[in-house]
């Protein structure tokens, strides 16, 4: 193999980088609809996430993230419970395929309350969940590397 090929072959290894995959649970009797992938230039989007999910279904996003740095993702989604809207920010970020944390953010119908009040990232291998009065619905979620599990249900 000459320099060159084996140059070509280092880029391609890099830019492909490492799979991703982002499986969101929807167990309420409510649509949860996909809104917005952020800032995109730490991961590409292999398969991109469903626009809607269905009640008592699941949803995939299959990401490619970095294998040498540290790779951000931001994703966007809705659910709307009994009339009012709410929206699910995921934070996750992932280093070195061993090494991450992850956050999950809730605001209500006009965005002025966010759940949890305060910064809540959560290493690897470890679930959170949220639970507050307030909400109609209980959100847990965990990331483990290549894979990262949301669940929403009904309280």
């Amino acid at each position: 193999m000459t320099i060159i090929e084996t140059l070509l072959k280092a880029k391609e290894y890099y830019v492909k980088g490492v799979s991703c995959t982002l499986r969101f649970h929807n167990l309420t009797k409510n649509f949860v609809n996909f809104h917005s992938i952020g800032n995109l230039k730490d991961f590409q989007a292999a398969t991109p996430p469903s626009l809607f999910i269905k009640p008592d279904s699941f949803g995939d996003a299959i990401l490619n993230a970095s294998k040498f740095w540290s790779s951000t993702v931001n994703l966007f989604y809705t659910i709307k419970v009994n009339d009012k809207p709410y929206a699910i920010h995921i934070n996750y970020i992932w280093e070195k395929e061993t090494e991450g944390s992850i956050q999950v953010k809730i605001l209500d119908e006009k965005n002025d309350t966010l759940y949890p009040q305060k910064e809540n990232f959560v290493d690897l291998y470890k679930s959170f969940e949220i639970n507050e009065n307030s909400l109609p619905f209980v959100l847990n979620y965990m990331a483990s590397g290549s894979f990262v599990e949301i669940l929403i249900r009904e309280k």
